[in-house]
């Protein structure tokens, strides 16, 4: 830091010290410390030091103190926005996005009064897009001469004029710092200020000679590691303020964090909570729970789609969070059981406190008034829905009772800066919606980046290309500097014709502009360490990379002559290892004790299609809860067939009875009992059941039966059908609890059970070790002595199919008699063939009952696919 030491030997009280970035400002403080610490000072004025901006700012600020009379107000960049967004959207142009046209616009304002040129001039006619913007930006020019407001670059100006008329009083001497170019505007107040005999001085200390290298790694994966080793290396050495540069820093910071975290964790474990480096580019603040969270409440209304309120259960950040934790995780599960998918506010209450969660039932009771409140406040100003806000979170006791961390505390901090930002908006937009005020707010947290300040300073500092300005470092590494990343490629304005920003040189016009202001920059880290890398990837997937024209000159090296300390990362150092050690688990704990395990044939099931799958279900407890889904799911509409079914087989109870009625009747038969099971459902699932919904399901339903009704006319005599039939069933310790479809009494006397199925149609082998549908071979040895056959029944809309095995021929021609079925089995009878499945299912069962636990779906990855518990087995791993 001593670079700056001849700089502050000739410092005068009352010298002005600007800067191009806040980054150096911090950097000098630091400077001047140590240099007033070497001159065994103890305490020593404080540094005249801003920004650029600021200064100007504060000259705006000075102005309007000093003249009351002073009309204009200084907007903010996100004020600016707002109107030129809000001139847009008035304009009669049809335009998709209008977020983006208004940045764009924005910006060409900027760049025109940075570049000193007039937005009125004739060249703006030459195409569309250049006339719209004109329009606009004589809109803009006219709203702020009416209302007396001024945007940053007309202000400086305005302060130039204001010097010139020597109104304002300009320092005796300015020191510029780290500025690697400057605009028409400032060159054009610079020299004003000079006039107005003001010494400028444009300070840049450099390095004497300073070492050079260029360096080319494999790919991006390598430059990353590398650098991060080095910085480790440096580290180590010492050296207390080490660089690390990269051009687009805040689409590599997960790359680069992942890269330094784990290199430094191996490396040096005990840095693990005081991390060595810092990244200078924060994250997107909509990012960040705290900040999800608020947004939530505030977007609450009476009625909101469950994934919305499943979040903020689920929310740390609400009061009583912690004490309620366990219950609000229990309450989160059942509603995902029984809800659909939205939920009202009051349901939300009384489940809570039917599950335990009394103050969280407290809290959204005390918002709902709040929300009735302001439902019929159609307009108001951006600074009362801000208030309106703010209330909302103050119901919800955000961002709840628990200390918050540093990082938190920042986080909320900026929170109260975007509501005071967003009340700052009143006198651009008046009176709006609540919708609107909303979008504003959603739109001030889209736009901003978030990083936490720390009181430590660490030694590496991880920086963008313009970050390092001015600030001078031991040693430096900059990477990416490929011919395809650097220079940037050009990315001109729409908005001002392409001649007039290649003329007069304006940001991003041409490749040949972004060439030089890249060699400007180079140069500029060039003068900033005695020891410099310059790197790039040679391969970027199937691309093939060279070093940018600017770094190509430069002495190359190889990777070895730095170096670099030997590194594996964790990955590496298990797939290194020699000698691996296999251990095949497949056996779980038994079942304890002599009491009988209860469960459903799904158990069975599981265990047939998978032996994990059925101890990970009911022996861990591990389910799946997805978010409920819009309308009704494949498993909804099944249930609801089955109940339409059951409804109206109780009435009819056999063939006989559907024969004897009229077409009419039959018609009066069937909606009787879609009805009944609709009004039961519209109950549960008011959100779902709305006319338009309820209409289309039961002309479904409707034809749904009348297909089913015609097959059951066409079956042989059946006297009596019995529906949702339960039984209790044992194989081994398992004790399980069955419900069968439905069970008709042939006119033999024997019994059908009959298993209603909605899915897709599939040719069942019910004669293999591990069975697909075990359910009614499962029913028929717990009916074996009455059963003489099963039969699945296929209900599609556009088939509908029996299929099944019956002990003799039925006449019905669907079901395979056990005469006809093709198979090596020795199955002389039906008793043969039920002694065939117990011996299945037994083995089932005892493999269930002593814990056998092994990953072995049987059909492979078809299985995985319709299975949720792939993370847990890591098949795939």
């Amino acid at each position: 830091m001593e670079i700056y030491n001849k700089l502050f030997e000739i410092l005068n009280p009352g010298d002005l010290l600007l800067t191009a970035n806040k980054r150096l400002i911090s950097f000098l403080h630091k400077a001047y410390a140590d240099y007033q610490q070497t001159q065994k000072k103890m305490r020593w004025p404080t540094l005249s030091l801003f920004t650029l901006s600021r200064w100007l700012e504060l000259l705006w600020e000075k102005q309007q103190i000093e003249q009351q009379s002073f009309p204009f107000r200084l907007l903010t960049e996100q004020q600016e926005y707002v109107i030129w967004q809000t001139i847009i959207n008035k304009s009669p142009y049809l335009l998709l996005d209008t977020q983006d046209t208004a940045k764009r616009a924005q910006q060409a304002w900027q760049l025109l009064h940075l570049a000193q040129l007039n937005y009125r001039s004739s060249h703006f006619k030459q195409n569309k897009e250049t006339a719209n913007w004109q329009t606009w930006a004589s809109t803009f020019a006219e709203l702020s001469n009416t209302y007396h407001y001024i945007d940053a670059c007309s202000a400086t100006n305005l302060l130039i004029e204001l010097l010139q008329k020597k109104i304002l009083t300009p320092p005796k001497r300015i020191f510029l710092l780290g500025f690697t170019e400057l605009n028409q505007q400032y060159k054009k107040l610079l020299d004003c200020l000079a006039e107005q005999h003001c010494i400028i001085s444009h300070y840049t200390p450099a390095y004497s000679k300073p070492k050079l290298q260029r360096l080319s790694l494999v790919d991006k994966e390598t430059e990353f590691r590398s650098m991060a080793l080095w910085a480790h290396q440096c580290e180590q050495a010492g050296k207390r303020n080490i660089a690390c540069v990269v051009p687009n820093l805040i689409e590599q910071r997960p790359q680069l964090l992942r890269q330094f975290s784990e290199v430094f964790t191996e490396l040096t474990p005990t840095s693990l909570h005081r991390p060595p480096f810092n990244i200078a580019a924060g994250n997107p603040l909509k990012e960040f729970a705290l900040i999800q969270t608020a947004l939530t409440i505030i977007e609450l209304k009476n009625i909101n789609s469950f994934s919305k309120v499943s979040g903020l259960i689920r929310s740390p950040y609400l009061g009583g969070a912690q004490q309620e934790q366990s219950q609000r995780a229990q309450l989160d599960i059942n509603l995902r059981c029984h809800s659909e998918s939205k939920l009202s506010l009051a349901v939300l209450v009384a489940a809570s406190k039917k599950q335990a969660c009394p103050h969280l039932g407290h809290l959204i009771s005390q918002l709902m008034p709040l929300l009735k409140e302001y439902e019929g406040k159609s307009l108001a100003k951006p600074s009362l829905w801000a208030k309106h806000f703010a209330k909302k979170l103050h119901c919800l006791a955000w961002p709840g009772e628990r200390n918050l961390n540093s990082c938190e505390f920042q986080l909320l901090e900026r929170w109260s800066e975007l509501l005071t930002e967003l009340a700052g908006l009143d006198f651009i937009l008046g009176p709006i919606s609540q919708a609107h005020a909303l979008q504003q707010l959603q739109e001030l947290i889209a736009n901003c980046l978030f990083q936490a300040k720390t009181r430590h300073d660490p030694p590496i500092q991880v920086l963008g290309i313009l970050d390092t300005a001015g600030i001078y470092f031991d040693a430096m590494w900059i990477m990416g500097l490929d011919d395809k990343t650097w220079p940037v490629a050009a990315k001109a304005n729409p908005f001002i014709p392409h001649f007039l920003q290649r003329q007069h040189q304006l940001p991003h016009a041409s490749n040949e502009r972004e060439f030089y202001f890249a060699h400007l920059l180079t140069q500029g880290l060039i003068r900033s360490a005695p020891t410099l890398i310059f790197s790039h990837a040679a391969q970027n997937l199937d691309q093939v990379l060279r070093p940018s024209l600017l770094i190509n000159a430069m002495p190359s090296i190889e990777l070895s002559e730095l170096t670099l300390p030997h590194y594996q990362s964790r990955a590496e150092k298990i797939r290194a290892t020699q000698d691996w050690e296999y251990y095949h688990d497949e056996q779980g704990p038994a079942l304890p004790g002599e009491q009988y395990y209860s469960a459903t044939s799904q158990l069975l099931q599981s265990q047939a299609t998978c032996p994990f799958q059925a101890f990970a279900r009911f022996r861990l407890n591990a389910k799946f809860y997805p978010l409920p889904a819009i309308g009704l799911n494949a498993r909804d509409r099944g249930i609801l067939l089955h109940q339409v079914l059951e409804q109206f087989w109780n009435t009819l109870v056999n063939q006989e009875a559907l024969l004897q009625l009229s077409d009419v009747a039959l018609d009066e038969q069937i909606d009787t009992a879609i009805d009944l099971c609709i009004v039961s459902y519209t109950k549960k699932r008011p959100f779902i059941f709305k006319p338009h919904f309820i209409d289309i399901e039961r002309r479904r339903l409707r034809s749904l039966l009348k297909n089913i009704v015609d097959l059951e006319k066409q079956r042989p005599l059946f006297i009596q059908s019995l529906h949702e039939q339960k039984q209790n069933y044992t194989l081994g310790k398992l004790a399980l609890n069955l419900r069968i479809d439905r069970i008709d009494q042939l006119a033999d006397n024997s019994y059908l059970l009959i298993d209603y199925k909605t899915g897709l149609p599939t040719t069942i082998n019910y004669l293999e070790e591990r069975l697909d549908h075990l359910q009614l071979p499962l029913y028929c040895l717990a009916y074996a002595e009455t059963v003489r056959g099963f039969a699945l029944m296929h209900i599609r809309s556009n088939t509908l199919a029996l299929q099944g095995i019956t002990a003799e021929e039925t006449g019905m021609t669907q079901l395979n008699s056990l005469k006809k079925l093709k198979t090596t089995l020795v199955l002389r009878s039906w008793s043969d063939l039920l002694k065939y499945w117990r011996a299945l299912l037994e083995k089932l069962a005892q493999q269930f009952e002593i814990g056998f636990a092994a990953v072995d779906p049987k059909r492979g990855s078809t299985t995985c696919q319709q299975c949720d518990l792939k993370l847990l087995c890591r098949i795939n791993h």
